[in-house]
């Protein structure tokens, strides 16, 4: 049959079902192609999202560990220095809590690279100020309140601020 025998509303009509169709099947490519990039845009999300909050995990703890270091030169009675060696210790281990999920989520991020550079550097800074606090714990407990004040004035808190800093980098990354 050809299309010059067809009246003139049969043909409006295949023009229109034709032109209905081909919407019919750009919608749906349309919404197969968005629904792809929402599943993706959702699982980057996630993984953000739960990256950063184990970082802000991290913030929280060093934050709250550079003050109890700091109660504990300032304490003048062996019972509140213990409770604040008790409190670091306690920041540590939750650090590490946050540290386990936080190091596998790096492992399989897509930007894996910047993030371990990132993560590397509040690792770095990380280790000293651990390491300072140690010795002002030491300094403190064998009667060097001098000395420790001094630490912790000239290593202690510049480290404080500077693994604050990294970590804040990696949660202003994400």
């Amino acid at each position: 049959m050809n299309l010059q025998q067809l009246s003139v509303g049969k043909r409006l009509s295949i023009g229109f079902g034709l032109v209905l169709a081909i919407l019919i099947v750009v919608t749906m490519i349309a919404l197969v192609k968005v629904n792809v990039i929402n599943t993706a845009l959702h699982a980057n999300s996630d993984e953000h999202t739960s990256i950063q909050r184990f970082a802000i995990n991290f913030r929280g703890s060093a934050h709250d560990r550079a003050i109890a270091i700091r109660d504990v030169v300032l304490s003048t009675q062996p019972s509140e220095r213990d409770k604040e060696v008790a409190t670091i210790a306690a920041l540590a281990r939750f650090y590490a809590e946050s540290a386990t999920p936080l190091e596998s989520l790096l492992g399989k991020s897509a930007d894996q690279a910047e993030l371990k550079r990132l993560y590397g550097a509040i690792q770095a800074i990380e280790a000293q100020a651990v390491a300072t606090t140690q010795a002002i714990v030491n300094m403190v407990n064998a009667g060097d309140t001098a000395g420790a004040q001094a630490l912790l004035w000239t290593q202690a808190k510049p480290q404080y601020v500077q693994w604050l800093a990294a970590i804040n980098q990696l949660i202003d990354y994400e």
